[in-house]
């Protein structure tokens, strides 16, 4: 998908570590939050089945949503806190969609965030920065576009 007319909300969150981006999508088909007591990383499903992750996504619980034909995540939230030697994590992660699906990390302290997208535009993309050697999401943001 062309990044014509895309528009980045965020991120929120810290500011030191590594810089990711997905890009955007036609379609996120499926978003995993892992965690344990912060968001760990994010696994994203999109277009034809390509695969995006970053931090760890592997050996812990996970939030999933899966999402239907004509299905967007459509608001984010969460919080962020200083955590493991004064630097900023995500705490917590919250997602909805258009067709009223959630999923939500357990909540824990912070400073909060949120968003919830104009009526005809939905999350494309999600961005942001990894946390190491914590292997914990400091920031996200997403981009955000009309349907």
């Amino acid at each position: 998908m062309a990044s014509e007319g895309v528009m980045p909300q965020g991120p929120w969150g810290g500011n030191r570590g590594d810089v990711w981006d997905m890009g955007t999508a036609n379609h996120i088909s499926n978003i995993r939050i892992y965690h344990i007591d912060v968001v760990n990383g994010i696994s994203i499903t999109y277009d034809n089945g390509q695969t995006f992750n970053q931090g760890q996504t592997s050996d812990l619980q996970f939030k999933e949503l899966k999402l239907s034909d004509g299905e967007y995540v459509n608001k984010i939230s969460g919080r962020f806190q200083y955590k493991f030697n004064e630097n900023v994590i995500l705490t917590q992660l919250s997602l909805a969609t258009n067709k009223g699906q959630n999923i939500a990390t357990p909540d824990q302290a912070g400073n909060t965030f949120s968003l919830t997208s104009e009526a005809g535009h939905k999350v494309v993309g999600f961005f942001g920065v990894t946390n190491k050697p914590s292997i914990a999401l400091a920031a996200i943001g997403v981009n955000v576009m009309a349907t």
